[in-house]
């Protein structure tokens, strides 16, 4: 009866334990680089909304980096406009409104989500408003 008894909670003991375990991550947060790039026409006609692309793709696997591209476009040095927009992996393409003429440098970079494997990143572009 005693072998009984000490079986099951041999039994007991080892499905508790178990239980508390829990799944291990799948991965690990933010261990996977990622290279952004962002392209804008090097012209833009005065009146019209400068398209830019971005894209994101990891330096490893296939998998595809998501989360939110914030841009901030600057004029001479001051930032003139912050804006974000939702990216759902790949060649996305985003149109603006309409700047006034000068120079801008555009700054793209993405925010993956907390839990995401990916890691945030970004990259910038000049073009002209003529």
């Amino acid at each position: 009866m005693k072998t009984i008894v000490s079986l099951f909670a041999a039994l007991a003991l080892s499905l508790g334990l178990m239980s508390f375990a829990g799944p291990a991550n799948a991965a690990y947060p933010k261990s996977v680089e990622v290279v952004a790039t962002t392209n804008a026409p090097k012209t833009v006609p005065a009146g019209t909304r400068p398209p830019i692309t971005f894209t994101a793709k990891p330096t490893a696997g296939n998998a595809k980096p998501t989360g939110k591209v914030i841009f901030v476009f600057k004029k001479n040095g001051k930032v003139v406009r912050k804006t974000s927009r939702k990216y759902t992996g790949g060649t996305a393409h985003y149109s603006f409104k309409k700047f006034r003429k000068g120079t801008f440098t555009v700054k793209a970079k993405l925010k993956t989500p907390s839990g995401s494997i990916f890691q945030g990143a970004g990259d910038g572009d000049t073009f002209t408003v003529a």
